[in-house]
């Protein structure tokens, strides 16, 4: 927050002197580029600690069922083979058809923090994404060729706030807070975790969960095509929000990324907007004005279009009740504030064909 204030105390000083008309734009980018990140690794930090909380609580519990984790460890491919493609990383992801009994929310989560890591923390080289059988376990394992962990470090790396010491130049920083949840899911889970590493030659992380069933897949490894949209137009995106200022912030981010938003406050709205289009994907947020939430107007929707649209529900209220809701309703789940690059991440796969239901980033 203080490194935000100071960007935009600049930017202001700058705008305010007499010699503003002769400013230069790629001074006030960096001013706003830098403040921007300031506020995001901020959002990042609040986020993380309210989700923290509640795990320490049990405000948030497990709910355990069945899944196929070779569909889960696909659509985690895709989510982050752009990514390790802009640092230059290969990402290959191997395919398996067994079924886990774990929550898929929560084990989402820990995969996607130590992918996230493999990324920040792999200069060059490869990452692998894939699982063994381990008795009556599934073993869910994340292999890269990055800078590694010291022996001393194993363990402190799952505390609050600490961060390896030989980031690569260039990474984008991490708070600090990801694999401390990471440790916190796992405890809640009775899901014991594993690390080896080397200095200089990469690590593993992994996560157990019990096996449900086992069968072989008979498939090649799962590739991680470039993602792409279904049309030059991009995706038709609805978003419903009573928040005038999140729906146009919405909107200027979805354009610049190439699709078509239209902009509702509540259910009738959103028809005389859509003006009998039906949308690739719904934004929602939960609390609108009116006797309706998000979901039930999105239900309400769904009703009158010929297809069964996905859509994510975007909302602050991290309620168990809430989560069931979202998951019941086949919608996937983000919280605020929403990360821009979460976001991406869904559009992305649904321009693919690939969504899950009931997630949460």
């Amino acid at each position: 927050m203080s490194a935000a204030r100071l960007f935009l105390s600049a930017q202001h000083a700058s705008l305010a002197g007499r010699d503003s008309e002769k400013l230069e734009a790629p001074k006030l980018a960096v001013f706003a580029q830098n403040a921007l990140a300031a506020l995001q690794s901020t959002e990042t930090i609040l986020a993380e600690l309210l989700y923290m909380s509640s795990l320490d609580s049990r405000a948030i519990r497990p709910a355990i069922r069945e899944i196929e984790v070779g569909g889960m460890l696909s659509q985690l491919g895709v989510e982050f083979s752009a990514l390790a493609r802009e640092r230059g990383l290969s990402l290959r992801v191997v395919a398996t058809g067994m079924v886990a009994r774990t929550d898929p929310a929560m084990l989402r989560r820990v995969l996607q923090n130590f992918l996230a890591n493999a990324v920040r923390y792999t200069p060059k080289g490869r990452i692998l994404l894939g699982c063994r059988r381990r008795g009556d376990k599934i073993r869910i394992e994340v292999w890269d060729t990055g800078v590694g962990v010291a022996d001393n470090m194993r363990q402190e790396i799952f505390q609050e706030f600490r961060r390896l010491d030989q980031e690569p130049s260039g990474a984008e920083k991490g708070v600090g807070l990801g694999l401390a949840v990471v440790d916190r899911i796992a405890r809640l889970l009775d899901a014991p975790l594993t690390v080896r590493s080397k200095l200089g030659q990469g690590s593993m992380f992994a996560i157990e969960a019990p096996l449900a069933s086992a069968r072989a897949s008979g498939r090649a490894p799962v590739s991680t095509p470039a993602p792409v949209i279904r049309n030059s137009q991009g995706l038709l995106v609805l978003c419903i929000d009573n928040d005038q200022p999140i729906r146009e912030g919405l909107k200027a981010l979805l354009e610049q990324w190439g699709h078509r938003a239209v902009c509702a406050h509540d259910l009738d709205s959103a028809i005389d907007t859509l003006d009998g289009a039906e949308p690739d994907l719904v934004l929602v947020d939960y609390h609108l004005d009116g006797p309706r939430n998000g979901l039930q107007v999105l239900a309400e929707l769904r009703r009158l279009w010929t297809h069964d649209a996905p859509a994510v529900l975007i909302t602050a209220n991290r309620a168990d009740d809430v989560r069931r809701a979202a998951s019941a309703a086949r919608c996937e789940l983000l919280h605020k504030p929403v990360k821009p690059a979460a976001l991406r991440r869904f559009l992305n796969r649904v321009g693919l064909g690939v969504t899950s239901s009931g997630g949460d980033e």
